[in-house]
């Protein structure tokens, strides 16, 4: 068994050492490593195993803290007045998440993650969508979203010292719309205002990641992320229109598809490697 430095851990049978420079081992599906003995941390003979005891192996158990770019792929679609507002009016917002990973069997893992995520509204690309009568439009919060999920993970090693990891996870999100306030111009009944605000949602929400990790020692590894998510929720609005000191307060309930694209960056810690 060879112990690399940077907390890699290769097991078969040592084949030669070259010149006091090299080491050749040899693992149990025929492969054949080369590595430099400055790279080496240490080499040991792995324990005999009798036939009625299983050998033990360490179960990885690691946590992640992430920074994501967040890019929306689509937002509300509101079919309120003043306007239709169905494109994708958000844009780039960051995403936060902490996950804790059990590996239960080789190269399968439960996750548990907690995360939160904010898209901000292009107002430019809003006002356009409402149409000519939009003379002024106030943004006053962005999307808010956290989320607390569950799944499996899937890990692949390709290297002692790198792999991939692809996971599916689901579980509840709760948020809130932005709060938007508008000036318009509508005719024959002159310019009024028009402000929309949500209530707080919840939703049943589905994430699918990919990463790839790299170990910088036996304890780190830095990773590359990116994942996509989906949710549908249900999101109560409260409208007002004021126009000549006519106020009407109007509630409406709709149905939203919001999916998003994240990448980024995470470090993970390894308690058992």
């Amino acid at each position: 068994m060879i112990f690399l430095k940077n907390g890699g851990v290769i097991h078969g049978s040592l084949i030669e050492i070259v010149s006091d420079t090299l080491v050749k081992i040899q693992t149990k599906d025929k492969n054949i490593f080369v590595f430099k003995l400055n790279e080496v941390e240490k080499i040991t003979k792995d324990d005999l195993v009798s036939e009625n005891k299983k050998p033990q192996r360490n179960l990885f158990r690691y946590f992640d803290a992430s920074f994501q770019i967040s890019v929306p792929l689509s937002v509300a679609q509101w079919n309120s007045f003043p306007g239709n507002y169905t494109k994708s009016e958000a844009i780039s917002g960051y995403k936060i998440s902490l996950s804790g990973h059990f590996e239960i069997v080789k190269s399968f893992s439960l996750i548990a993650q907690y995360s939160i995520q904010k898209n901000q509204l292009d107002e430019n690309q809003l006002k356009e969508s409402w149409g000519q009568a939009a003379k002024r439009i106030d943004i006053n919060k962005p999307w808010n979203f956290k989320r607390a999920l569950g799944g499996i993970e899937i890990i692949f090693q390709i290297s002692p010292s790198s792999g991939f990891n692809i996971y599916t996870i689901t579980g509840i999100e709760v948020g809130n719309a932005p709060d938007i306030t508008g000036t318009f111009n509508i005719i024959y009944q002159g310019t009024g205002e028009y402000n929309i605000k949500s209530e707080a949602f919840s939703s049943w929400v589905i994430d699918l990641g990919l990463s790839y990790r790299y170990f910088i020692s036996k304890t780190l590894s830095i990773n590359l992320n990116s994942d996509y998510t989906y949710s549908k929720p249900k999101i109560n609005f409260i409208s007002t229109e004021i126009f000549q000191q006519d106020k009407i307060t109007k509630t409406f309930k709709q149905e939203n598809s919001i999916r998003n694209i994240n990448f980024g960056i995470s470090l993970s810690y390894y308690f058992n490697r």
